[in-house]
């Protein structure tokens, strides 16, 4: 309800976009985001300052995995795209797990590898997806975990009920906006090497997804 108190904390909160969104959505939340990058905290700070939501906004340069933030203090925990730059995942599962207060509910909104890879060019779209976001110089990066294992993992660690729902339809547009822009721009031909690996990753990801390797969508988790 628009109307509950309530605290959240976003994992790897970026330039802060769910903060603002809960702290203007929901005028009794209180809402910290922790990020590593200074930078985007930065970035973060200015944007609440501008929507006026700052003073129920915390900002933490923090490792998101090991917070020195109270345990069993927050009612929701929040990881949007943010999982799969923690070469330890289940890290990150076990910091929300201890931050969240019983029945605290955490969500990950992430993309999924569904499966293994079945041939060689599905191994080399999948590593050009992952190299292209910035992902681990293996190449194994942000989908490495396949869902049923954060699944699993989840209630290894204490979650009482962990559940997934894929979030396709909501995406597939900008997925396939991303796609026709990236071929257009590989065509033409890129010369910055960081750019070029991001509209080669735009580009595997929507035949990755045609083919079925990779979801997105949310797991949620109540503790």
């Amino acid at each position: 309800p628009k109307n509950q108190e309530f605290s959240a904390v976003d994992m790897g909160c970026g330039i802060g976009g769910t903060c603002l969104y809960l702290a203007s959505e929901y005028p009794l939340a209180h809402v910290t985001g922790v990020n590593i990058s200074k930078t985007q905290l930065a970035v973060a700070g200015r944007l609440m300052t501008d929507n006026k939501v700052s003073e129920r906004v915390r900002l933490v340069a923090q490792d998101y995995t090991h917070t020195d933030l109270p345990s069993n203090s927050m009612n929701h925990a929040f990881a949007v795209e943010s999982v799969w730059h923690a070469s330890d995942k289940s890290a990150v599962f076990k910091e929300a797990f201890r931050l969240l207060k019983p029945e605290g509910v955490f969500a990950v909104i992430d993309y999924f590898q569904t499966r293994e890879v079945a041939n060689e060019r599905e191994a080399t779209l999948l590593k050009d997806f992952n190299n292209g976001w910035g992902a681990y110089e293996d190449g194994t990066g942000p989908i490495k975990s396949y869902t049923y294992d954060f699944l699993s993992d989840l209630k290894k660690i204490g979650f009482a009920t962990s559940t997934f729902q894929s979030l396709v339809p909501l995406v597939m547009k900008g997925i396939e906006n991303s796609n026709v822009k990236a071929l257009k721009n590989l065509e033409a031909g890129v010369e910055a090497e960081d750019l070029r690996k991001h509209y080669m990753a735009c580009a595997a990801l929507k035949i990755l997804m045609d083919l079925g390797v990779v979801d997105y969508g949310i797991i949620e988790a109540q503790r």
